[in-house]
C-alpha cells in the first residue's frame, strides 16, 4: 500500500512529499511489519549500487534523464496556479516568486536537480505500482510547484536557467501523461506540456541548442568506465562490435545531433541513414553534414513506428536513448518489429540504454520471437554526482 506524507525537508525550504509503503498484515501473529512499521527510502541503510534487473517502468525514465542531463549537458560543469484539486498547465508555472529573483548558485542549482530527480524518481515508483492516479499526480505537482517558486523567471539567453525550466516542465508533462493517461498530443492541447515522445518537445529543444553537440550515456572518445562507446562499437573483440562496414547499410534510429553517425561514417560504414522525428534537428544537420562532404550519410524525418525501408534492406540498426525517450509515453514493441522487418537476416540491432536485459532485451523477445541470439553489456560510470549504469544489448536477426 502507499500513501503521502508531506515532508518538509530543509534544502531551499523544498517540500518532496515522502511515499510511504506499508506492509499489510500478516495472518501469522504478530510481527514489525503487521504493526504498520512505515519504511521510508531515506531510513534505509545505504548500499553500494549495483544494476537493476527487474523490469522498470517508463515513467523511471525521466529520473535518469534529469541526472543524464546534469552530467552529460555542462549543467553541472557550468555552473494553471494549482488551486485544490486540479492540475495546471505549463502557461501558469514559469513564474517567479514574488520579489526580485535571486540568482541561482552552482550550489543551488544542483540542488534543484537533485530535488527533481527525487520526485521523478517517487513519481516512476508510483507508477510501477499502479498509484500514479489524479489525486497523487496533484500532490506530485505540488512539489513541481516548490521548485519551480525557487527559480527566476525563464531566459532562454541562461542556458543553466532554461535548462532547469525544461527538465522541470518536461517532467510535469511526463507526470501529467502517465496518471492521467493522456497521449502527447491530449496532453500539449490541454495541458501545453510535452514529454521525451513528443516532436514538439525536440524541435523546441534543438531550436533552442542548435549550436550543441550532443551524447547521450556514453562518450565516443572519452573514457569512461574504462571503456569509450568506440571500443564499444569497433573494437573486434568487444561483444558488442558492429562489424565489417565494407557495403553494409546502417540506420541511426533518432539520431538527434549525436556525433555518433559522423564517427562511423569516419571509421568505414559509408552508408548511413539518421533519422529523427524532429524536423528541426533533421535540417540542421543536413547543414552540417553536406552530402558532398559526407558521400552516403543521410538524414532523413521519420517516425519510429512507420519505418520507410523495404523488408531485410538493412545490415545494422542502432538505437542510442531512443526507445528509452519513446516508452516514457508510448509502447515500443512496434519501432521494435519495424526493425526486425528491415533488418537482413544476419543484420543487428543495437540498443544503447539504462535498461537492464531484463526489460530491453525482453522487449526486443516479445516484439520478435525469431531473433537468432542477443547479447548483453553492463557499463558502470563513476560520475560527479555517483555511479550509473549504461547497458548496450545486441539482437542477431
Amino acid at each position: 500500500q502507499v500513501h503521502f506524507e508531506r515532508a518538509p525537508l530543509p534544502a531551499m525550504g523544498r517540500i518532496i512529499p515522502q511515499a510511504v509503503f506499508e506492509a499489510p498484515e500478516e495472518k501469522s501473529g504478530p510481527s514489525e511489519a503487521s504493526e504498520g512499521v512505515r519504511k521510508r527510502k531515506s531510513d534505509n541503510p545505504k548500499k553500494k549500487s549495483k544494476p537493476k534487473e527487474e523490469a522498470g517502468t517508463s515513467l523511471s525514465f525521466a529520473g535518469r534523464a534529469v541526472f543524464l542531463l546534469v552530467v552529460c549537458s555542462g549543467l553541472y560543469f557550468q555552473f494553471l496556479g494549482t488551486d485544490s484539486g486540479s492540475v495546471k498547465s505549463a502557461g501558469g508555472s514559469q513564474k517567479a516568486p514574488e520579489g526580485p529573483p535571486r540568482a541561482l548558485s552552482a550550489a543551488d542549482s544542483i540542488d534543484l536537480l537533485m530535488q527533481l530527480n527525487e520526485l521523478a524518481d517517487l513519481a516512476g515508483k508510483l507508477a510501477a505500482a499502479q498509484k500514479l492516479d489524479e489525486e497523487t499526480v496533484i500532490i506530485l505537482g505540488e512539489s513541481l510547484d516548490a521548485i519551480e517558486a525557487q527559480l527566476p523567471v525563464r531566459d532562454k539567453s541562461d542556458s543553466v536557467l532554461d535548462g532547469l525550466w525544461e527538465m522541470i516542465l518536461t517532467v510535469r508533462g511526463q507526470i501529467y501523461a502517465k496518471g492521467l493517461g493522456l497521449s502527447d498530443e491530449e496532453l500539449e492541447k490541454k495541458y501545453n506540456l510535452t514529454t521525451y515522445s513528443s516532436p514538439t518537445h525536440w524541435d523546441d529543444h534543438y531550436t533552442r541548442n542548435q549550436d550543441e553537440e550532443f551524447d547521450w550515456y556514453l562518450d565516443w572518445d572519452k573514457k569512461e568506465a574504462n571503456t569509450t562507446l568506440k571500443d564499444v562499437f569497433l573494437h573486434p573483440e568487444s561483444s558488442m562490435f558492429l562489424g565489417d562496414p565494407a557495403d553494409k547499410k546502417m540506420m541511426i534510429l533518432g539520431s538527434g545531433n549525436s556525433l555518433v553517425s559522423e564517427k562511423l561514417h569516419g571509421a568505414g560504414w559509408g552508408d548511413i541513414t539518421n533519422i529523427d522525428i524532429s524536423k528541426v534537428v533533421i535540417d540542421q544537420m543536413q547543414q552540417r553534414y553536406p552530402a558532398e562532404k559526407y558521400p552516403g550519410m543521410n538524414w532523413l524525418v521519420m517516425d519510429a513506428n512507420k519505418l520507410e525501408f523495404e523488408d531485410d534492406s538493412l545490415d545494422a540498426v542502432v538505437d542510442k536513448g531512443t526507445l528509452d525517450a519513446m516508452q516514457v509515453n508510448i509502447d515500443v514493441l512496434k519501432p521494435i518489429q519495424e526493425v526486425y522487418r528491415t533488418l537482413k537476416p544476419g543484420g543487428t540491432f543495437t540498443s544503447v540504454t539504462f535498461d537492464p536485459a531484463t526489460k530491453r532485451v525482453g522487449q526486443m523477445q516479445k516484439a520478435n520471437d525469431a531473433w537468432a541470439s542477443c547479447s548483453s553489456l553492463t557499463i558502470q560510470k563513476e560520475t560527479s554526482l555517483g555511479e550509473s549504469f549504461v547497458f548496450v544489448h545486441k539482437c542477431v536477426k
